[in-house]
């Protein structure tokens, strides 16, 4: 179902997307005219609208035009992030932007004529040409976009909305790529959770109850600094306005100086404060907590609860350009035009942080903006220390669902939207349970819980949420800007290239903590995601650790090193360098002179120079070299700090040098190979080539095996001479015809025995396409309603329909009951394990799923209720030599997940080893997972009845180990049964 892949996607149920996918086929026919993406909400595929909407109403629209030379553009930004490029940090103003990547004047001028010509005027225009706000009546508007708006009752507000009833469409050529103002489904919300319903640590912060407030950020994240943000502006995404007095009490309640805070507003938005004046007084409060020195804080603020063109109020910041850091704590729709502002602003060197939002692990996929890959996303953390106003103890992420006491949550997950950008293409997502392919988030964190706020004309209260974290790391930024600018360097802008370099680096335990407790996940479910080290799906990289970080980035001396990340080395063991060198400019950007000197170094690294002194006219080269050591290490990766210490400023700056060593026996793939096919065949493949050469000096001796039963290698060792290829091949054994329903793993190991090296390459046999990875429904017969069923991916449709991989199946038949089978060769009288893992998202009446085995029902269940993933098993008996599998559903509501099904023969348990130790006996049997034993004992074989020995035992692994600490001294038997599945 390729169409899927044009709509965009948010919170919604599967048959919503497929509403969506047939509205969108009826505006591909008019053939003179454009349909522009992104404009009906999901949610109206299953709601009857309630009327039309009156035409006399005034609408205020913000017209979106397409960026030019996204090529050029792209490589821009590239560069200006790159350490290593001419272009590192220079960056553009508004108005350079405009001319060469904004749409041209005749584009805006047409776009002008098209309102015009419907009747639509012109109320403001845009320095970048990038949107044109345009009013017109409800009337005006539908004819202008050959559409139809509805009114509808919101299926989780007490409100109305309104929205189109198709894709809007334009005459073709029109440079138009969205209309924002046509719907109000989602108004923006913050992310803020008052009554946090936390409570305190006995090591909080100073406020009242225990709470943080004012400069406990400060103790905790820069403690010992004097940058306070003096110099800096800080811009603050708002939809809703404040109370002046507020932010004077909080001052005076926390001790800290008054700051300029400073209304701008967007849309002639002038007031009064509404509902989320809450989260606006937040914002600025944890702004100027952490950077109470602030030049000013810029409140751009729009319309509370109401229809905003969220894209304007953006536009204005990035057009502006009055700010180098900019914090948003509200959730909203973003569209095309919102990327191309958050690119604009990285161009200008403008750091923007988005709040990941307070519903924990996103097990549907979260909102673009919460994804975007050209801003920075900040998840919460729960914070101790060392008391009122102390240093930092401890975080762990920020969860109020594991304890019950409260509904709130760091979020993080994966996007369905954006790929991964580069710069998080190097971090191992193999144990963390992120993507590969899809940006994850967040990417850093701070405090999120027991903070104290002013809001509402004088009232006081402890909140939490990622909201407090966003404007604190603005102002953290404020503090690196400044003292960037203190040594005449540009802003350090976009953080994340050099963010995600820096974390993967020596240093990245000096400037980060790295928060390695908790979880995030939810009511929804128990899988999704847990702290682990490094970088995570719940805190990012962790929270600045005091003035090293803002070091990191604005060194606090008139030295530069360039290429800032450092250096990577690779070498061959046992194989002899060929010039491999790399080159540092060390430069002083003032007037005086600097002496300067390198520490030691590695045994297999060597620099040109190591000391001297160095005047702003005359940078020194420093040449890197690798030197023969560095052949003889083991393959396998090796990092080095350089620590080159300005002796004049008594600075010492971190270079990290990495080295990967490689070992000589080259393999041409890292793929492996997968197999897939129906229960007995045929395969798609079964035999694959592996090239392996050999790049030493001398012979080497290899070995070849594979850890899965079913595959060999032909041959499995040999001698390979120097300089010289050969073939391997990897064969499907028989035992593969074997196996039903079923995905079996293992590697393909090839050894170089003269280092002993081993280098693995996955292998995959997946039989009966159980977890749709095939992308459709290979191997099975499919009987019902094709435009409700259908097979999807993480680009289609993320989250509560995807067990694991990036395929499952969504089972939405509505109005009657269809069916998925398999044929599948069996053995009678063999036992077998059905396992599947099915889920619910939306539930509510009528729906129903069963199983059958041999046509004969094993499970049904009418009405199965709102749930996500649950694994369901079933112990089954075979009596011909094929059986039917089959399941059954019905989903009028929406559709269920449906992934990973198994039928895996029960195999009985047998004792592997036998042994005593300190008096007693050790048992050891093979085992299924997830399955129980009940180990028993009997003093005579003619006993009627056996002994339980101990409760049963389930296995977690493919053995089990059970003692009998009382049979020294006497005779007995032993028996081992299987209890349960």
């Amino acid at each position: 179902m390729p169409s899927f892949f044009t709509l965009r996607r948010g919170r919604r149920g599967a048959l919503a997307v497929l509403g969506c996918l047939l509205a969108f086929a009826s505006q591909a026919a008019l053939s003179s005219r454009h349909a522009l993406q992104g404009h009906v909400p999901a949610a109206t595929a299953r709601l009857k609208s309630v009327s039309a909407l009156a035409g006399a109403n005034k609408m205020r629209l913000a017209l979106g035009l397409p960026l030019r030379n996204q090529s050029e553009l792209q490589t821009l930004l590239r560069g200006l992030y790159d350490p290593s490029s001419a272009q590192f940090h220079q960056y553009l103003k508004p108005a350079e932007f405009a001319e060469r990547f904004g749409p041209t004047e005749k584009d805006y001028a047409a776009v002008k004529a098209f309102a015009a010509s419907h009747g639509l005027s012109v109320v403001h225009t845009h320095a970048n040409r990038l949107l044109l706000d345009v009013e017109g009546s409800a009337a005006d508007v539908q004819k202008a976009f050959n559409i139809h708006l509805k009114v509808f009752k919101h299926p989780t507000e007490q409100r109305t909305f309104f929205a189109p009833d198709a894709e809007p469409t334009v005459e073709a050529g029109l440079p138009l790529i969205h209309v924002s103002g046509l719907d109000n489904f989602q108004l923006p919300k913050p992310s803020l959770l008052t009554h946090s319903g936390s409570k305190p640590s006995q090591t909080g912060g100073s406020g009242p109850g225990g709470n943080f407030i004012g400069r406990d950020f400060r103790a905790a994240y820069a403690p010992g600094t004097p940058l306070n943000g003096a110099g800096q502006s800080l811009a603050l995404v708002e939809f809703d306005t404040y109370f002046p007095g507020d932010i004077t009490a909080y001052e005076t309640l926390a001790g800290l100086p008054p700051t300029a805070v400073v209304k701008v507003p967007v849309d002639s938005f002038s007031g009064p404060a509404g509902g989320g004046n809450a989260e606006v007084s937040l914002d600025i409060e944890m702004a100027i907590s952490m950077a109470p020195g602030l030049s000013q804080v810029l409140v751009y603020q729009a319309f509370y609860g109401t229809l905003s063109v969220n894209d304007d109020l953006l536009n204005q910041i990035a057009v502006e350009d009055l700010a180098s850091q900019i914090s948003c704590s509200w959730i909203f729709a973003i569209d095309a035009v919102t990327d191309s502002i958050f690119q604009e602003m990285a161009a200008q060197g403008q750091s923007f942080y988005s709040a990941s939002g307070d519903a924990g692990a996103y097990y549907y996929e979260p909102l673009p903006l919460e994804t975007d890959p050209n801003i920075t996303i900040v998840g919460g953390t729960s914070l101790t220390t060392t008391g009122p106003g102390g240093a930092w103890a401890d975080e762990t992420v920020w969860n109020g669902f594991t304890t019950g006491a409260y509904t709130g949550g760091s979020s993080g997950g994966i996007s369905a939207t954006y790929p991964i950008p580069y710069w998080q293409q190097s971090v191992s997502m193999s144990s963390n349970l992120g993507s590969a392919a899809w940006r994850n988030i967040p990417d850093v964190s701070m405090v999120a819980d027991q903070v104290w706020i002013t809001f509402s004309n004088g009232s006081s209260e402890s909140v939490g949420g990622t909201s407090c974290a966003a404007p604190l790391w603005a102002g953290f930024t404020a503090l690196m800007n400044q003292q960037a600018a203190q040594y005449g360097r540009p802003p350090v802008g976009f953080i994340n290239p050099a963010l995600y370099g820096l974390a993967q680096s020596p240093v990245y335990s000096s400037i980060f903590h790295d928060i390695t407790s908790g979880n995030n996940t939810n009511a929804n479910g128990q899988t999704l995601f847990f702290a682990q080290p490094g970088y995570d799906l719940c805190t990012g990289w962790g929270t600045p650790n005091g003035p090293a970080l803002i070091n990191a980035f604005a060194p606090p001396d008139s030295m530069e090193l360039t290429p800032q990340g450092g250096y990577s080395f690779e070498a061959l063991h046992g194989v002899a360098l060929a010039g491999t060198t790399e080159t540092v400019i060390l430069k002083n950007t003032e007037a005086t002179t600097v002496d300067w000197v390198m520490g030691t170094r590695p045994n297999w690294l060597v620099a040109s120079v190591t000391h001297g002194i160095t005047s702003n006219n005359f940078p020194v080269i420093i040449t890197l070299s690798l030197t023969p050591p560095a052949t003889n290490l083991p393959a396998g990766n090796y990092l080095s700090n350089l620590l080159i210490t300005n002796l004049t400023s008594g600075v010492t700056h971190i270079y990290p040098v990495s080295l990967q060593v490689f070992d000589p026996l080259l393999i041409a793939t890292n793929s492996g190979m997968y197999v897939f096919g129906p229960a007995g065949g045929p395969f798609n493949e079964t035999s694959q080539s592996i090239l392996i050469g050999n790049a030493a000096a001398g012979p080497i001796h290899w070995s070849a095996q594979s850890t899965s039963p079913f595959a060999t290698f032909s041959p499995s060792s040999g001698t390979l001479a120097s300089q010289s290829i050969t073939n391997l091949t990897v064969n499907l054994t028989a035992a593969a015809s074997n196996v039903l329903l079923s995905v079996q793993t293992g590697n393909l190991a090839i050894t170089d025995l003269n280092t002993t090296n081993v280098q693995n390459l996955p292998f995959t046999l997946d039989v009966g396409n159980g977890d749709f990875e095939t992308g459709d429904f290979s191997d099975w017969t499919f009987v019902g309603n094709s435009n409700a069923n259908a097979v999807i991916s993480v680009a289609q449709l993320f989250g509560a329909y995807i067990h694991s991989g990036f395929y499952s199946a969504i089972l939405g038949e509505p109005q009657g009951t269809g069916s998925l089978s398999q044929i599948l060769p069996t053995t009678p009288g063999q036992s077998y394990l059905i396992s599947l893992f099915l889920d619910n998202p939306v539930g509510g009446p009528i729906n129903s799923f069963g199983v059958k085995w041999g046509g004969a029902s094993i499970f049904q269940r009418l009405n199965v209720p709102q749930t996500l993933w649950t694994n369901m098993q079933f112990a089954v008996s075979a009596t011909n030599t094929n059986t039917v599998l089959e399941f059954d559903f019905r989903n009028d509501p929406d559709a269920f997940g449906f992934d990973d099904i198994s039928v895996t023969p029960i195999g009985q348990p047998n004792f592997t080893s036998v042994n005593s130790s300190n008096g007693a006996i050790v048992f050891t049997w093979s085992a299924m997972p997830g399955f129980s034993y009940q180990l028993k004992y009997a003093n005579d074989l003619a006993m009627p009845h056996w002994i339980n020995l101990g409760p049963a035992i389930t296995a977690t692994n493919n053995m089990v180990t059970a003692s009998d600490v009382q049979a020294a001294g006497g005779q007995r038997f032993y028996r081992v049964f299987v209890t349960s599945p």
